[in-house]
């Protein structure tokens, strides 16, 4: 029978079942958190941001900045207002900072936990370039290749890691024609998977399909080959770090079970910055961010490191 509502409200009423029955089916016990989440993600004004300062952060700050959190770096903001718009300001075309949504920033800074030293780094998906530049940010690699294999793709992350002074390879590769290309492998790996993408939804940006479960299974499928392929190209004692900005668990806690019964030289690391993220979907080491903890728009991730 066809729908009797206005098409917007209908659309509007379709997401929120989607929304819900996401949530419900990762929280069955906890109808707050149900319905917290829910809310938030509707609400779509989780739009906080993250700066990340190429060099030592200015004394006299451009922006408001927030109170520094357990995850921050010295060398991260977060600002205070929303509205403020530090992508049109001077110091961002001149490339003192790389701006990230703030769960972003969270998520990225995984790679705090590993101890600084002379690293080949694979960032596997790299466009626009934050987890990169990011990781550039923190450790300094010997050798840093940005990996996209979407063209399409290719201005944005060469103009980011461009603007702010990184120097990386860009490439193009198939994930199942990495351990040939680099056959002595690297020390971190990145896998920032494409993924459903429902924490745009609570940044106010429309995901059609994000929520469905068609959807959901198609990303499923991409992400499990991509982390099997990559895997063969973390060096013995080298990190494979898994990160996503949805909330299915299919896409997080799920695909993270699955590589640790497929791949039995790897164990999940924990995160010790972050353990206050900690998933309560799954007793493995991991950090997930949703909307009403107001750390951003939401994601995930994982470390893996290989014995």
């Amino acid at each position: 029978m066809p729908h009797k509502l206005p098409y917007k409200q209908y659309l509007e009423q379709k997401l929120r079942r989607h929304v819900e029955r996401q949530f419900t089916r990762l929280y069955p016990q906890d109808a707050s958190r149900v319905s917290e989440a829910t809310e938030a993600v509707l609400a779509g004004t989780s739009r906080q941001q993250a700066l990340i300062w190429m060099g030592d952060p200015p004394l006299d700050r451009p922006f408001s900045v927030a109170v520094p959190a357990a995850w921050q770096p010295s060398w991260v903001d977060v600002l205070s207002d929303f509205r403020e718009r530090p992508g049109t300001h001077a110091l961002h075309d001149a490339g003192a900072y790389y701006l990230l949504d703030v769960s972003s920033a969270v998520v990225a800074s995984a790679v705090l936990a590993r101890e600084a030293s002379t690293l080949d780094v694979l960032d596997m998906c790299a466009s626009p370039g934050g987890k990169a530049i990011y990781t550039y940010r923190a450790h300094r690699p010997n050798n840093l290749i940005a990996n996209e294999v979407l063209s399409p793709r290719h201005r944005a992350l060469r103009a980011n890691l461009a603007r702010c002074k990184v120097p990386a390879s860009v490439t193009k590769i198939d994930a199942s024609h990495i351990a040939e290309r680099y056959p002595t492998g690297f020390d971190l790996i990145l896998v920032d998977a494409s993924c459903s993408g429902q924490s745009l939804v609570a940044r106010g940006i429309e995901a059609p399909g994000a929520f469905q479960d068609f959807r959901i299974t198609q990303d499923v499928g991409r992400q499990r080959r991509i982390l099997a392929n990559v895997q063969a190209s973390v060096r013995p004692g080298g990190w494979l770090v898994y990160s996503t900005c949805t909330y299915s668990r299919e896409e997080n806690e799920g695909n993270l079970q699955w590589f640790l019964r497929r791949f039995a030289n790897f164990q999940p690391v924990p995160i010790p910055h972050l353990a206050g993220f900690q998933s309560t979907v799954t007793e493995l080491p991991c950090a997930r961010i949703e909307p009403q903890m107001g750390t951003g728009a939401g994601g995930f991730v994982a470390v893996l490191a290989r014995s």
